[in-house]
């Protein structure tokens, strides 16, 4: 496999991605025997899958396929880490389950997402997806009675109660952040103001008329709708430049639900969300990388779209090339601004990402009352001072003439 520079992609690489993919054809299963059977840097291997949160995914395929060709250390070390996630995943379920019915009896609407509802929307196993925390979308109005109800269930807020109450003067954070004891549980609150990176504000009152139930612990837990998470992962991936496989995962398991997508609709919620580009590149990235079957004229913008194959491409690059260092303030206005449709819409997204201040902002600089306006002046230069200019051009980036993802090739 080549990288689309011309260099031979690792093979611990290689095994992760065929162990990610959705459908388990012959071809993915014949490769992942002959990968695993070579000369593997176990180690890494296990390092490289932690970092991008697909544990589970690998422990499962190599059970699968070619539980022989794995040294028994090796999977042993598997099986604990498999296990460890289970239990993980199982108590964060239990909090979820517990969180949302407190909500429910206080006359909060709530709506989880990612977490253990993905995991059986998308993956149909809880034990299949590696998270940490639990979403959950309410509305801004609800947002005191909910700290009211986690402070009250052992949870530290993150977010102090004067903020919480300065939410009417605009003074929002980027999530309500709340901490279980001895940090074995994070919630994040979300809201229509908080989800400040998509390029439209959601409309909730539509999206919570279009939730499903999903079975979540033998409890139905309503969340999005399928069609609604396309676009609404696709965001999340994006604001973090892709930079996890398990984001690139949940595109393809998304794809292969077993009721089916309904494509269309899909598209027309990522309209409306101003987010069109970014699940393209969501989509393009999933049948790329992990062969996501997603219909040709539901793929074929991407063919008519440079800047969709040119991101993805530069996705591609940061996976395969061994440097991890991230991305400096000019990449990352870069990349932000081609995720909108025009240079104009690009440009006034990045813009507002970059003088709306958050809690980081806050805590750096206290501007009291006509002063408060200078938060948004500041912001870019302390986003500058903690991501870099990024001007150096990173030495295993490899030749900048590749633009396209199907250069990620077999050789």
């Amino acid at each position: 496999m080549l990288d689309g520079s011309g260099h031979a992609v690792r093979s611990e690489k290689q095994l992760l991605l065929y162990c990610a993919r959705t459908c388990l054809d012959p071809y993915s299963a014949g490769r992942i025997r002959a990968l695993a059977g070579g000369k593997l840097d176990w180690p890494y291997l296990l390092e490289l899958a932690a970092e991008h949160c697909v544990l589970p995914l690998l422990y499962s395929k190599l059970k699968a396929v070619c539980s022989d060709k794995v040294p028994p250390q090796w999977t042993e070390q598997l099986l604990e880490l498999f296990q460890q996630n289970t239990r993980r995943n199982l108590f964060l379920t239990a909090e979820l389950l517990r969180i949302l019915e407190a909500f429910r009896a206080n006359g909060i609407t709530a709506i989880p997402y990612k977490g253990p509802v993905l995991a059986e929307q998308a993956y149909g196993n809880l034990a299949y997806r590696q998270f940490a925390d639990l979403d959950i979308v309410i509305r801004q109005r609800d947002v005191a009675r909910a700290y009211e109800l986690l402070t009250a269930q052992g949870y530290r807020s993150e977010v102090n109660a004067r903020t919480v109450g300065q939410a009417a003067q605009g003074k929002i954070p980027g999530q309500y952040l709340f901490v279980g004891d001895a940090r074995r549980s994070i919630v994040e609150l979300h809201t229509e103001a908080t989800l400040r990176y998509f390029p439209t504000p959601p409309d909730l009152e539509a999206l919570s008329r279009r939730t499903e139930a999903v079975s979540v612990a033998s409890r139905e837990v309503l969340t999005f709708s399928g069609e609604d998470a396309l676009p609404i992962l696709c965001v999340h991936g994006s604001k973090h430049f892709w930079e996890r496989l398990l984001w690139i995962c949940d595109i393809a398991q998304l794809a292969h639900i077993p009721r089916g997508l309904d494509w269309e609709v899909a598209l027309e919620q990522a309209r409306r969300l101003g987010a069109e580009r970014m699940t393209l590149l969501g989509l393009h990235l999933a049948n790329g990388l992990l062969g996501a079957a997603v219909p040709d004229p539901i793929l074929r913008p991407v063919q008519e779209d440079r800047v969709v194959r040119s991101l993805a491409a530069q996705v591609c690059r940061k996976f395969f090339r061994e440097s991890s260092a991230a991305p400096g303030a000019t990449q990352r206005f870069l990349f932000r601004a081609r995720m909108r449709g025009n240079l104009w819409e690009g440009l006034s997204y990045v813009f507002r990402l970059a003088t709306a201040p958050t809690e980081e902002d806050w805590s750096q600089v206290q501007l009291m009352g006509p002063l408060s306006p200078l938060y948004g002046v500041l912001r870019p230069f302390r986003l500058l001072r903690k991501y870099g200019t990024g001007w150096a051009r990173d030495p295993a980036a490899g030749p900048a003439g590749s633009s396209r993802i199907e250069d990620v090739r077999e050789s």
